[in-house]
C-alpha cells in the first residue's frame, strides 16, 4: 500500500493473520435477502427501481485485465441506464463463475447497476494455498484491475 498513500501506519502485524472476521466480537454475513432490502431502499430516492424482467440489451462481454504480463479473466455486464459499475473480485474459494455470485449480479444489474465479476488469481494460482492468502499480490491486482 506503501505506492498508494503518502504514509502508511500499521500499528499491529498479526501472526498469523488468517482474517478481518478475527477481529470482530460479531462479524455474521449479510444474508442476501438483507442486501436486497438495503438495494431496494437505497435506489428508493432515485427513479431507478430493481426490475426482476430481463435486462434490456445493454453491454455484456468477456472481458481481459491484462495485470504484470498476464491476463485476469472476466465478465462485465450493464444495463444501458447503469449509475455505476460493483466489482466483484475473487481471491479465493469462488469464482466469477460461482451461482450465488452470478445471482447476486443479476440482481445489481435489475436495479441499474453494471457489474465486472473476474478473479484475482489464474486457476494455476488459485491451486497454490499461499497465494490465496498473499494480501500483497491481491490487492495490486484489485488496484490494476480497478
Amino acid at each position: 500500500m506503501e505506492g498508494e498513500a503518502d504514509r502508511v501506519i500499521c500499528l499491529v502485524t498479526p501472526t498469523p493473520f488468517f482474517g478481518v472476521g478475527q477481529w470482530y466480537d460479531d462479524f455474521t454475513q449479510t444474508s442476501d435477502e438483507e442486501v436486497a432490502e438495503l438495494l431496494v431502499q437505497a435506489g428508493s430516492g432515485s427513479e431507478k427501481s430493481c426490475d426482476p424482467a430481463p435486462m434490456s440489451p445493454g453491454l455484456s462481454a468477456d472481458v481481459e485485465i491484462p495485470v504484470d504480463g498476464m491476463v485476469l479473466e472476466g465478465r462485465l455486464e450493464a444495463p444501458p441506464d447503469a449509475s455505476g459499475v460493483v466489482l466483484f473480485a475473487h481471491g479465493s474459494g469462488s469464482s466469477r463463475h460461482s451461482p450465488r455470485n452470478q445471482k447476486t449480479a443479476q440482481f445489481l444489474r435489475s436495479c441499474s447497476f453494471g457489474t465486472l465479476l473476474f478473479d484475482l488469481l489464474t486457476p494455476r494460482e488459485s491451486a497454490v494455498q499461499r497465494n490465496v492468502f498473499d494480501i500483497d499480490l491481491l490487492a495490486h491486482r484489485l488496484l490494476a484491475a480497478t
